[in-house]
């Protein structure tokens, strides 16, 4: 008789765990994405798709088409595409809270975690943690790339990258080409924050890489290279660093 009560006791203390569970609020977890995040084409879904995939209790982000300002706040977006946010000439973000950005990987094209077009500007008082996906054919893997803008009738800016805060993490994938953590094609100026930036497995590896870099202030900068079959790797690769 008394297993007996036993039994009927710990069935009901099972049965009041269920339904407390079963009362509890449930998260909804995004399936990552399969298309890039391209502002320069549409921001309005560009702007839900990163609001999509965001982390428990985040504000929105927020894009200003006014000045070209995207507000991360509390993004965790990861793509199968081979670019995982694309940004516009003279475009900024303003980094809140801890984000994530991971693109996928291509074997025909480049591959780029943000890639930004004539110049971009971060600033912010949060983190910034960027990958791109591996380029298996002969092209390169970029954590951040900003490029010249090739409309030679007005050239704009020729490929400008500014950091003036926030923590920003970026790292290139592994490619057949060379993988980079953050590339500029003209100048990188990084004013303050901290930046963490790698090279992963390419024919060259280099943390950042550009034609004139300037750091100055308050910045806190680390950079290292992967393994690179053709011997070129190290961590700031630049033609001229200016004071």
């Amino acid at each position: 008789m008394k297993a007996k009560k036993k039994r009927t006791r710990l069935w009901s203390i099972l049965l009041v765990l269920v339904m407390v569970v079963g009362m509890l609020p449930t998260v909804a977890v995004a399936e990552p994405a399969t298309e890039t995040a391209d502002f320069t084409d549409d921001p309005t879904t560009a702007l839900a798709l990163l609001n999509a995939h965001k982390t428990e209790n985040a504000e929105n982000s927020t894009w200003d088409s006014s000045n070209n300002t995207l507000t991360l706040n509390g993004v965790n977006f990861e793509t199968s595409a081979k670019t995982a946010v694309k940004l516009p000439d003279s475009s900024t973000i303003i980094l809140k809270g801890v984000n994530t950005i991971k693109g996928g990987g291509s074997s025909s094209d480049f591959c780029r975690g943000i890639e930004a077009n004539g110049s971009l500007v971060i600033q912010g008082t949060g983190t910034l943690n960027v990958t791109s996906g591996s380029s298996t054919g002969e092209d390169s893997s970029f954590g951040i790339q900003v490029y010249n803008n090739d409309d030679s009738s007005n050239p704009g800016n020729p490929g400008n990258l500014t950091i003036e805060g926030g923590v920003v993490n970026a790292t290139g994938g592994t490619a057949k080409g060379s993988s980079i953590g953050i590339r500029a094609s003209n100048m990188i100026i990084i004013s303050g924050g901290t930046v963490n930036a790698y090279g992963s497995a390419g024919s060259g590896s280099y943390g950042i890489n550009t034609k004139f870099l300037t750091i100055s202030g308050t910045a806190n900068v680390t950079a290292n290279g992967g393994t690179a079959a053709n011997g070129n790797s190290c961590g700031i690769y630049t033609e001229k660093a200016l004071t």
